[in-house]
């Protein structure tokens, strides 16, 4: 009895979605445009190998909000990948200009103008955390508050304060969605 095998499917059926600013500042536009073109190509590439499964739709999807101020036009980015299992994932990526010094600032800004700030940020956001109901795991809220930069470079810049933002996973399950905290200067 001859044996027949399929071969995988090596087509693939994607949607990418795209929503950016269009009335910003020629280099927060650039930044912004190379951001977008970098996850385009992270998304293509890790579908380009994969096997799919019939009538699964892989998805890129990028979405952004502003947060406007005085001092610092600023955005948060969401990117969301499907690319099959329990649901999609959800990764975080911030963009701060300050208006008045025609400059990007970023975590690592506030970090050379005082070494201790995160320590400082830390230990505040933690305190934040431990008591919002969403925050259901302290390794998890422990371990995602250590002060490193990494744990806080997804920061929107006001006036007055910090917003830190954190992707599913990092300080609390999936389940709780993305957690914000304010620090305030």
């Amino acid at each position: 009895m001859e044996k027949q095998t399929s071969e995988p499917l090596t087509y693939h059926l994607h949607t990418i979605k795209v929503d950016v600013p269009i009335h910003v500042t020629d280099e927060i536009k650039q930044k912004i445009e190379s951001f977008v073109e970098e996850e385009k190509e992270k998304f293509l590439t890790s579908i380009q190998d994969a096997t799919v499964q019939k009538d699964i739709t892989y998805t890129l999807d990028i979405s952004y909000e502003n947060y406007s101020s005085e001092n610092y036009e600023s955005f948060l980015f969401f990117t969301t990948v499907y690319t099959g299992g329990a649901h999609p994932n959800t990764t975080l990526w911030t963009v701060n200009y300050d208006k008045k010094e025609q400059k990007f600032v970023s975590i690592d800004t506030l970090i050379n103008k005082e070494k201790d700030l995160l320590k400082k940020v830390s230990k505040s956001i933690q305190g934040d955390l431990l008591i919002n109901p969403k925050v259901i795991n302290s390794a998890m809220l422990f371990v995602g508050t250590y002060p490193s930069k990494e744990n806080f470079q997804n920061v929107i810049f006001t006036e007055k304060n910090l917003l830190f933002f954190f992707p599913p996973y990092q300080v609390a399950p999936y389940s709780s969605g993305m957690i914000t905290s304010m620090y305030s200067l």
